[in-house]
């Protein structure tokens, strides 16, 4: 993010403050990429678990598409979250959205001589 706010700062503030930035794929079209992802994973895969890995915009558009609102927290790297597809992938419930229960950090010593 540091690299964008420098070569292309107007962009940056623009994408910083949810507006479209001209030449990138705005909320609305990455919810309906999302959209039809979940859709072909449910197809493909039905009945049987399955995981995606993402990056956090993408992560957030699943959720905005899943439950219909933004995200009330904050989605941390390595989260997990977990989506059940009802209707061959025409209706989802949110099971548990990024957790970060697996993350737990353990205190560690270091010898500094």
């Amino acid at each position: 993010l540091q690299e964008a706010e420098v070569k292309v700062p107007e962009a940056f503030q623009r994408w910083r403050k949810g507006r479209s930035v001209p030449g990138a794929e705005g909320k609305h079209e990455v919810e309906q990429r999302v959209a039809r992802a979940l859709a072909e994973i449910a197809t493909l895969h039905e009945g049987r678990r399955v995981i995606v890995v993402s990056h956090g915009g993408v992560i957030s558009s699943t959720y905005r598409y899943v439950a219909g609102s933004r995200y009330p927290g904050t989605i941390a790297n390595a989260s997990l979250s977990t989506i059940r597809s009802r209707d061959k992938g025409k209706t989802w419930d949110v099971v548990e959205y990024a957790a970060c229960n697996h993350l737990a950090i353990k205190q560690v010593g270091f010898d500094s001589a």
